[in-house]
């Protein structure tokens, strides 16, 4: 049996207890255990936030490439349309000298 040692009269009803070297294991043994659960369940959030932001930081990056590669074929098609616009700008130039060319040859055969 462990010796109880009483406190002073008046004091609250609690009672030092003196503990035994086997107990004094026990309990820092179980403080031990009580530590290295608590250090593997922080360990094992940790790894489970890593993942979700390694998992965030890939999606963030596909949306990324995703709005660049649309603004390049966007610009593509922009080049695109100017060619094209060109390409009829130059024909309607090009119809407009021969219409020029043909009404001075008529005018000048006449």
């Amino acid at each position: 049996m462990l010796p109880f040692m009483p406190r002073p009269k008046g004091s609250s009803v609690t009672f030092n207890v003196m503990l035994s070297d086997v107990d004094m294991l026990k309990q820092t043994r179980q403080v031990m255990d009580f530590l290295e659960q608590e250090a593997n369940e922080k360990a094992e959030e940790t790894d489970e936030n890593h993942h979700l932001v390694g998992t965030q930081r890939l999606r963030i990056m596909g949306h990324y490439e995703k709005e660049e590669e649309e603004t390049v074929l966007g610009e593509s098609s922009n080049v695109q349309f100017d060619e094209l616009s060109k390409t009829q700008a130059l024909r309607a130039r090009d119809d407009l000298i021969s219409d020029v060319l043909n009404e001075a040859n008529r005018e000048f055969t006449r």
